[in-house]
């Protein structure tokens, strides 16, 4: 029968391993495309957002693990998007980015201004505005017509991370969203346990409020290896890495440890 040793063993391997794969699809960026960058680049950020899950689980800090964890499997489910239909995709989502910072730039820093009796330059020229509205206007009829699930004439251009998992049709992506995005997204919210996830503590001056997580450091170092193993294996396949292989091991290992 495994018991904790055991467990705490195959998660130390675990991360272990994922150290030693972590320079392998840093590749040089000039022989590849677009989607290729750009899945390497959210990788990149998905790894240092591990790191910080790591560091915030050896000190206690379990609040603050969920909510960069979570940012993690957000990062894994859209990169696994991505790799859907590259080009595609990779259009929606820098369009997305577009249209929220005309959004701020056009919209609410003029507003900002107003209520505060301020006066300034456009932050975009109309010229500008024009372009940029026309380029996501294409972007959204092209995704319309791919059948992707946004708005046809307004809203996100990116489908919501529920679709993208279910687009993904991947056991891993499914179960990084419907298990473990949903259990660490109310931490992360006002409405959620991170103003009521509390309990009361006795203490020499009287009761007082903690955090009350009930996650433990193993779990969630559990999980996020799996993760990242996840999040790694669409690097790999970016940068032609060849390590999937190896992360399939890791994944597996670990989200089948039998924990409970």
């Amino acid at each position: 029968m495994p018991t904790d040793a055991d467990f705490d063993g195959a998660i130390a391997y675990a991360e272990e391993r994922l150290r030693e794969l972590e320079p392998r699809p840093d590749v040089p960026l000039q022989d590849l495309a677009v989607p290729e960058v750009l899945n390497l680049g959210i990788v990149r950020q998905g790894f240092l957002l591990y790191q910080s899950v790591l560091r915030l689980c050896s000190v206690g800090g379990m609040a603050a693990a969920l909510i960069v964890f979570r940012a993690v499997v957000e990062a894994t489910i859209v990169v696994r998007w991505l790799e859907l239909n590259p080009d595609l995709h990779v259009s929606m989502y820098v369009a997305e980015d577009d249209r929220h910072r005309l959004n701020v730039g056009t919209t609410a820093v003029p507003e900002m201004r107003r209520r505060r009796g301020l006066k300034g330059p456009p932050l975009f020229g109309h010229a500008e505005v024009l372009e940029t509205r026309a380029s996501i206007r294409l972007v959204r009829a092209d995704a319309v017509k791919a059948g992707e699930h946004i708005d046809e004439q307004r809203g996100s251009l990116l489908p919501t991370l529920e679709r993208m998992a279910d687009d993904v049709n991947d056991t891993a992506i499914w179960e990084a969203y419907q298990l473990l995005y949903r259990i660490t997204s109310p931490w992360a919210h006002s409405s959620g346990r991170a103003l009521t996830g509390q309990r009361l503590v006795e203490r020499p001056t009287g009761v007082h409020l903690t955090m009350g997580v009930e996650w433990t450091p193993r779990l969630v170092r559990a999980i996020a290896a799996t993760t990242v193993a996840v999040l790694f294996a669409a690097g790999s396949r970016a940068a032609g890495a060849e390590i999937e292989g190896e992360c399939r091991v890791i994944q597996n290992g670990l989200a089948e440890w039998p924990i409970g």
